[in-house]
């Protein structure tokens, strides 16, 4: 927990540890649904990619590139 809001918030963890009980839950709520989201972006965007991703001449009855 100490480690995911100082690495969201870029703070020290001895930051961390001088926050409040109820700072510390939100602080890790929050970087905890970040991260989450980030993940899904990320997931979408790399799933994506990876159909749209044709290497030339790989596809059949389609030329290789310059073979003409």
């Amino acid at each position: 927990m100490v480690y995911t809001v100082a690495r969201h918030f870029r703070i020290s963890p001895a930051e961390v540890m001088r926050m409040s009980e109820k700072e510390l839950e939100y602080s890790y709520v929050w970087a905890s649904a970040v991260s989450r989201h980030e993940a899904e972006q990320m997931e979408e965007a790399t799933g994506s990619a990876k159909n749209q991703m044709n290497v030339a001449g790989t596809k059949p009855g389609i030329p290789m590139p310059f073979s003409e």
